[in-house]
């Protein structure tokens, strides 16, 4: 699809064939040896992500519970009157903290303020406690807004974010590993289960590894990794957080996954971890006014969820807030369907010691774009990032201390990634990086091992960067590249390896990104007009995914198209015509006349896409002719049809024939309309 501002004419030269749903994908070798195809050698393996989630990505985030509901009005909250209702809150969550929901009618709801003799965060004493409001979309719409008064300065550190759960430690009896056993099982042996008191969830805990076990963690060597990093000092750290499925005698089964390879350097120790604690259909507003300093003002967090198993975070607006959502030393918690706007500040998400956490159709729209983008820090491991975007989403950010198998899964972004951190945390990833059909809005190189625009050290010791696309840009170096420019099939790794693993995939999927759209459309009605969520459509009428390239584009001599006359014969003097190019195609580099074809990936959405998608070259594209090439693959003869659109005329070529010609004067609003064609 092009669409573009009024004045602009284009001409979508030379599909070898279009499908009508989407493009004939490769599928990647990394994916066929999962499944259990023969690959080359040397291609890399990958875990199975697919536990990731809420109750190991099986079941739907429950929607419907026989609890009692405790009103925050009924103990004191006032919505409205400008006064603090931070008591209020409290004693309602103390009233529930033996389970219940915490119930925020609409209106607006003032806490932390100058009244308050408590500036400290709000703790969520317990499990199954949920915070329902009226809606995201804020006071101002019927819904329900939060909004934080305290002060913006860094003196209380990280402590004050609006919503923290309780904070728990670990047993005091851990026992050792006994043998070895593999990454990808369910089951060790451990020295004495008994001393763990039959514990619900435990950690797998090791430091200090060196040798073998330095070896069996990283794809880098210790004599390879760089002396100034504390890894080089302190050597590999290891913490994984696990739910127990059962004890026999000293074998210890769990419902995950291990992500690593035991052995007796390894201990075990119970955890305590609080479970179904929820934050649904809340507008949490900082009240962050000013421009955001880097690491001072951290003081106007959203929900952070410490020490949690199967909680989540859904449907909720966090607005001028420094970090919206932070996941800290828990598992398989999620965060589904959830935006950042307003003034931009320090993260939207960020797991920090979380073991098969998952963030999905989350969307950064604040002013500047948060200072990082989605990030995973601190010894987590399997996590997921699911769907992710938004104009002013920024890259992913491995941020230290050593996190592994981290998947990105259909990230959408305005740079290739956001990471910083001092030397002695790094590295910011230590195995399995893994994004998958990325989609970055950026034309420099990729590279991993080197320095950043903003002097920051990118660096990830083993990546897996399939189905990735850029403007532009060199294939990127030290990673494992499949798909580069292009997507692959399975279009999303996390929902082929839960289908894979289920036989089938669960209806939460689909019901999540419904539900976004929905909730996009509440909370953001004139942005959802014009800014895609992150579920594609699927409706043949409105035709499939757009085909975003990258696309060979060149702009010519002419103010626009007629009937008559051929532009680009007339550019080149006659040497080339639409038809030669439509029949023998064209190379990055070629020229008509001075003209040069370029490659570019054009937007999917947004009433301006050329322009934007131009600027980058200085073209000037107001009431000019731009010409595109594309060549795509069939896997059979089929009859299907073609979609298009664009602001003003356009001519479609397809296997040397005209196959659509519109000489027309009309705005750009999404495709304009279809048409059968035969592909060959």
């Amino acid at each position: 699809m092009i669409n573009k501002r009024r004045n602009w004419t284009a001409v979508i030269l030379s599909f070898l064939f279009l499908l009508p749903m989407a493009l004939a994908q490769i599928t990647p070798n990394i994916w066929k040896k999962f499944i259990g195809e023969p690959v080359p050698v040397g291609t890399p393996d990958l875990i199975d992500y697919s536990y990731a989630g809420y109750k190991q990505g099986e079941k739907a985030i429950p929607d419907d519970f026989a609890w009692s509901v405790f009103d925050v009005m009924d103990y004191g909250a006032i919505p409205n009157d400008g006064r603090s209702d931070t008591q209020a809150i409290r004693n309602t969550i103390d009233a529930a903290k033996k389970g219940g929901i915490v119930f925020f009618p609409p209106g607006q709801y003032d806490v932390l303020t100058s009244t308050d003799s408590n500036f400290e965060r709000i703790t969520i004493p317990g499990s199954n406690i949920i915070l329902r409001g009226s809606g995201a979309e804020g006071a101002i719409k019927g819904g329900t807004t939060i909004k934080m008064h305290n002060d913006i300065s860094n003196d209380r550190g990280w402590e004050v974010t609006l919503f923290r759960t309780q904070w728990l430690g670990r047993g005091r009896s851990p026992t050792f590993i006994k043998g070895s056993f593999p990454k990808g099982t369910k089951y060790f042996d451990v020295e004495n289960a008994s001393g763990l008191n039959n514990p619900k969830f435990i950690e797998i805990f090791a430091d200090g590894l060196f040798g073998d076990d330095w070896d069996q963690h990283s794809s880098v060597s210790e004599d390879d990794m760089p002396g100034v990093f504390s890894i080089k000092e302190d050597g590999v750290r290891i913490e994984e957080y696990h739910e127990v499925d059962r004890i026999e005698g000293n074998r210890i089964y769990v419902k995950t996954p291990i992500l690593t390879h035991l052995n007796s350097s390894f201990k075990i120790n119970s955890r305590k971890l609080n479970t179904g604690i929820g934050f649904e259909d809340l507008h949490i507003d900082g009240n962050m006014k000013e421009p955001y300093r880097h690491n001072v003002q951290n003081s106007r967090g959203g929900i952070q969820l410490w020490y949690t198993a199967h909680s989540w975070i859904v449907r909720c607006r966090f607005s001028n807030t420094t970090t919206a959502i932070m996941f800290a030393n828990n598992y398989c918690n999620s965060a589904i369907s959830n935006v950042v706007d307003g003034n931009a500040a320090h993260y939207p998400a960020v797991f920090v010691r979380v073991t098969y956490g998952f963030v999905g159709l989350l969307e950064d729209y604040t002013n500047n774009g948060m200072f990082h983008g989605a990030s995973v820090a601190s010894f987590s491991e399997g996590s997921v990032f699911w769907r992710i975007g938004g104009t002013s989403m920024r890259g992913p950010d491995g941020h230290g201390e050593q996190p592994r198998y981290t998947l990105f899964d259909n990230y959408r972004s305005v740079d290739h990634d956001r990471s910083s951190g001092t030397f002695r945390r790094l590295p910011h990833h230590l195995d399995g990086y893994v994004r998958w059909n990325n989609t970055v809005n950026s034309s420099r190189t990729y590279d991993l091992w080197t320095w950043d625009e903003a002097g920051q050290r990118v660096v990830v010791t083993q990546a897996n960067l399939i189905g990735y696309k850029t403007l532009g840009g060199s294939l990127p170096r030290d990673a494992y590249v499949e798909g580069f420019g292009t997507r692959v099939s399975p279009d999303s790794l996390y929902e082929a390896q839960l289908r894979q693993r289920l036989r089938v995939l669960p209806a939460w999927i689909d019901a999540a990104k419904d539900e976004y759209k929905m909730f996009f459309e509440r909370t953001h009605p004139a942005l959802a007009k014009t800014e895609p969520t992150n579920t594609p459509s699927v409706d043949p009428e409105a035709g499939g995914p757009k085909i975003e390239g990258p696309w060979l584009w060149v702009l010519v001599p002419g103010e626009r198209l007629n009937k008559t006359t051929d532009p680009l014969a007339k550019a080149s003097g006659g040497s080339v015509t639409e038809q030669h190019i439509a029949t023998n195609g064209v190379a990055p580099g070629d020229k008509i006349g001075d003209a040069v074809w370029t490659p570019l990936v054009i937007s999917a959405t947004g009433g301006n896409n050329i322009t934007d998608m131009t600027r980058s070259l200085g073209w000037n594209g107001n009431n000019r002719v731009i010409y595109g090439f594309i060549t795509l693959n069939s896997p059979q003869a089929q009859n299907t049809r073609m979609f298009v659109g664009s602001d003003d005329s356009v001519k479609v070529w397809l296997n040397s024939e005209l196959v659509r010609e519109e000489i027309v004067g009309r705005g750009a609003s999404d495709y304009k309309g279809s048409f059968p064609v035969i592909l060959k």
